[in-house]
């Protein structure tokens, strides 16, 4: 029994280190998506787009450019908080793989208080800034 107890911290600890890194640093992919939400959440505007490159995009999957330069993700951003003083978002799944984050994300325009819509989004991370984000929207038939 001793030895199945003198076991156990060496089988958690081999374990632990095979498993990937998380997290490494303020430039971390993860940690900067992550704020990028919480800035979202909180309407935090300026914050927000000090995580994103002066020249980063916006693309929907079919290959339509939303937004490009920080100056147009500012104006849309505005006008979205604006009209929109409860808009939030939260994430259901992230992945990371490399550079890129990918987020299956629940946007609620009303708050908690009115209709969920979900997205995919795949952030490409560059230097501790987003540079990309590309956005899918599922389509449903009816």
């Amino acid at each position: 029994m001793k030895r199945v107890l003198r076991t156990i911290p060496v089988l958690v600890l081999t374990w632990a280190a095979a498993l990937p890194a998380v997290a490494q640093g303020p430039t971390d992919p993860r940690l900067v998506v992550e704020r990028q939400l919480r800035y979202y959440n909180e309407h935090d505007l300026d914050n927000f787009l000090s995580l994103h490159a002066d020249d980063a995009e916006y693309w929907d999957f079919n290959g339509k450019e939303l937004m490009n330069g920080k100056l147009e993700i500012e104006r849309e951003y505005r006008k979205l908080f604006d009209g929109y003083p409860k808009v939030k978002a939260s994430v259901a799944y992230r992945a990371v793989v490399g550079n890129h984050v990918i987020d299956h994300e629940f946007f609620k325009p009303h708050g908690d208080d009115g209709p969920v819509s979900t997205f995919i989004v795949i952030y490409t991370v560059e230097d501790g800034l987003i540079q990309r984000v590309d956005l899918i929207e599922p389509t449903y038939d009816n």
